[in-house]
């Protein structure tokens, strides 16, 4: 208890001294207005300090104002020439330079941590692709057939349908693993390279018959089996998958970019996301209309 009260005495006496040393900063300040103001011949002092021509402004006394602390105003006040005048100007122009390069690399070094942290995160989701069994990716495989684009809640069902891994895994697996061709089972590949084969074979066969030639075009190669079409064209087709990080990425570009900016603020919102601005409009749309359809219901 006798620790608290001291705790609370000593922050009560750093509050006061805090309120103390403001408003004499404000006094200072005010201070060097007023005799800026009472002697203009200040203003008119040539600065040499860069190598260039040029005189003490308005601006930049309060660019003092606003860069010294109290114990330098008050030093500059208690001795004020226009010579120190024109040394506090310097130094305040440091001060607002080394700021701005200290918030410069505050903002680089969060953008390389975040990066740091986005890619740590997509090699982990990578690796676990790999704890994917076949018996598995046969299924989402199947689910994807099943519940074609369209479907209602369409990841959520299957999801419902696989039961073993999240919405967000198998959204991976889809992005990552099906669209690359990477989890096919061994004998979709082999159906598929005697696909792409008997198609070379076939365009050949084309090129040397016709006006002139001997030979016909070679018959057209059978189709492959039903499974085997559907591993091909879905690694084809570009499925715009959005994941929970993308979700919230879309949430917060939208609350720092406001409506205010106009046209302009789709592209930067998409630009803060990493998708087209096409996508998170529509993507905006759609989470807008489960957010009131969840509301009502």
């Amino acid at each position: 208890e006798r620790q608290r009260q001291e705790a609370e005495e000593q922050e009560k006496q750093a509050k006061k001294q805090r309120q103390f040393d403001k408003k004499a900063l404000q006094k200072e300040r005010a201070k060097l207005r007023k005799q800026v103001a009472e002697n203009p011949e200040y203003l008119e002092h040539v600065r040499g300090d860069r190598g260039d021509v040029s005189r003490v402004t308005n601006e930049q006394v309060e660019k003092v104002c606003g860069f010294l602390n109290l114990e330098e105003l008050a030093a500059l006040n208690g001795g004020l020439t226009p010579s120190s005048l024109a040394a506090a100007v310097t130094a305040a122009e440091r001060k607002e330079q080394e700021e701005l390069e200290k918030k410069a690399a505050a903002v680089q070094n969060a953008v390389l941590s975040t990066k740091k942290e986005e890619k740590e995160a997509l090699e982990s989701r990578l690796a676990r692709l790999e704890t994917w069994s076949e018996e598995e990716v046969r299924l989402l495989n199947k689910a994807i057939d099943k519940f074609p684009p369209g479907t209602s809640r369409r990841w959520e069902t299957v999801q419902l349908y696989l039961r073993t891994r999240t919405v967000d895994e198998i959204l991976d697996m889809v992005k990552y693993g099906l669209k690359s061709g990477k989890f096919l089972a061994p004998t979709d590949r082999v159906v598929i390279a005697e696909k792409k084969k008997n198609k070379l074979e076939s365009r050949e066969g084309k090129g040397a018959g016709g006006p002139g030639g001997g030979s016909t075009a070679a018959p057209a190669a059978p189709a492959a089996p039903a499974a085997t079409q559907r591993h091909e064209s879905f690694t084809d087709v570009q499925v715009e998958v959005w994941t929970k990080e993308d979700e919230l990425a879309l949430v917060k570009a939208l609350k720092e970019y406001g409506k205010d900016l106009g046209e302009e603020r789709w592209n930067l919102v998409a630009k803060a996301v990493g998708k087209d601005k096409v996508a998170c409009a529509k993507k905006f749309k759609e989470m807008k209309a489960a957010h009131k359809k969840s509301s009502k219901s």
